[in-house]
């Protein structure tokens, strides 16, 4: 049994190398399971990709071309903001606009 058992840690090592590999070959991000779990539980993604991106609002809002109001209108849902500040937010934080809408 106890051989069995190493056989399929072996396996499941090998699993997670080769998709390691082709994540890495297709320029792939891993996102941590906080961030996923963060933002489907209700939590703003500009401000959990933000936060993840270790970026404060003003360095956010600099890198995007918006004002800080507007970041932080957007975080605290005041504001869903125009398709162009969550492109250029988007871009800023490295991510795919989708995430945003």
């Amino acid at each position: 049994m106890k051989m069995k058992e190493e056989l399929e840690d072996y396996r499941d090592a090998l699993d997670a190398m080769s998709i390691a590999e082709r994540m890495e070959k297709e320029n792939k991000e891993y996102i941590p399971h906080q961030v996923v779990s963060d933002i489907v539980n209700g939590k703003n993604p500009v401000k959990v990709y933000r936060e993840y991106r270790k970026m404060t609002q003003e360095e956010l809002a600099k890198k995007a071309g918006v004002s800080v109001s507007m970041i932080r209108k957007i975080e605290n849902g005041e504001s869903e903001g125009s398709i162009s500040t969550i492109k250029a937010i988007a871009k800023a934080l490295n991510e795919d606009v989708e995430m945003f809408l």
